[in-house]
């Protein structure tokens, strides 16, 4: 029990680091490196021999390394209401809906040290429309002309109405009764015509946060996101969103209590990762263990991790010391000097 996991990195930041501001949380996961996966020959055994802190830049996660766009992300902030009205669709000359602009945020390494991040701004200009096509169509749904509307199956087409030639309707509990098996089947069946429809897109690139700003200001992170708030959840791909929650304080950031009522001892003892398990990714981090937070490391090194720094191994100890105690305190309905005394006696 208590194993280290890249999506806790965060969290584990936090811990160690309470009071933090934004800047240097950024800098403090830009230090990290993780690797979700990694497709090497012979991994288990070149894993074990390498150094500590081998990472693998070509599967490097780079979730952690996208400025204060990324940190906003990671501490699932909320967006300012004028950036959500920037963002609101507006109609080409067909009276088609635009995309809104798209921020992408690009990672960026010199000499394997993270650097603030690039940018690219997709822009939606019009849509490109075809002559007109006669086709047959099925559809999940009644259609209308100047409806846009894609294949059912694979939605690989989009397409603009001009003209119903034909409509068919067969419903659903109709079909099951000339079928053995319940038919999942469009309901609508078409003839058309039809005008193809091509999203026209351009990408520009920014090489900085002060380029982006100077073409479009409303992708500054302070205009994007809302960082006064002052809790909210940490996010990741594998993390249970909810369980992590980090508390702000006058620019300051901390994990907040309520973490630790809602967290299982670790992962094994409850369906999420846990106390243990942050305890294990924080000291990873403090030894630069870069690859037990690489794929797998945490099966394959485990138990050379512990020996070689007792420290850690201590803290694991104690942290499952403490969390069992602390669930056994709850169990019994301990006050916090019963709790106390409880533990001094042990």
């Amino acid at each position: 029990m208590g194993f280290a996991y890249n999506d806790l990195i965060p969290a584990a930041i936090l811990l160690d680091n309470p009071g933090i501001n934004r800047e240097e949380f950024v800098a403090l996961l830009n230090n990290t490196r993780s690797s979700s996966v990694v497709f090497k020959e012979d991994y288990e055994k070149k894993i074990r021999r390498a150094r500590w802190d081998t990472y693998y830049p070509k599967w490097e996660t780079k979730l952690y390394h996208r400025g204060l766009h990324g940190l906003a992300e990671l501490l699932y902030l909320e967006k300012n209401p004028a950036f959500k009205k920037f963002q609101q669709s507006k109609n080409d000359q067909y009276g088609l809906k635009l995309n809104p602009l798209f921020l992408i945020v690009v990672p960026y390494k010199v000499n394997n040290k993270w650097q603030p991040p690039k940018f690219k701004v997709v822009v939606h200009e019009k849509h490109a429309l075809s002559k007109i096509h006669e086709v047959h169509e099925k559809s999940w749904n009644k259609l209308e002309k100047g409806e846009l509307f894609t294949d059912p199956y694979y939605n690989m087409s989009l397409m603009l109405m001009e003209e119903i030639l034909g409509e068919k309707h067969i419903p659903s509990q109709e079909k099951q009764k000339t079928d053995d098996e319940e038919d999942h089947s469009p309901e609508w069946e078409y003839h058309l015509k039809v005008r193809y429809v091509s999203p026209l897109e351009k990408t520009r690139r920014f090489a900085s946060l002060d380029e982006l700003v100077k073409s479009y200001p409303e992708f500054h992170h302070d205009f994007m996101y809302d960082f006064s708030q002052n809790e909210g959840f940490l996010y990741s791909d594998f993390l249970q969103l909810g369980t992590f929650i980090w508390k702000q304080q006058a620019g300051k950031y901390f994990l907040h209590e309520e973490t630790f009522n809602r967290i299982p001892v670790g992962m094994g003892e409850g369906p999420w990762k846990g106390y243990t398990d942050l305890i294990m990714t924080a000291e990873a981090i403090k030894h630069q263990a870069w690859k037990f937070l690489a794929y797998c490391g945490r099966r394959y090194l485990l138990d050379l991790f512990l020996k070689k720094f007792p420290d850690s191994a201590a803290r694991r100890e104690r942290a499952v010391w403490d969390a069992y105690t602390s669930l056994m305190a709850k169990k019994l309905k301990m006050s916090h000097t019963e709790f106390l005394r409880w533990r001094l006696l042990k």
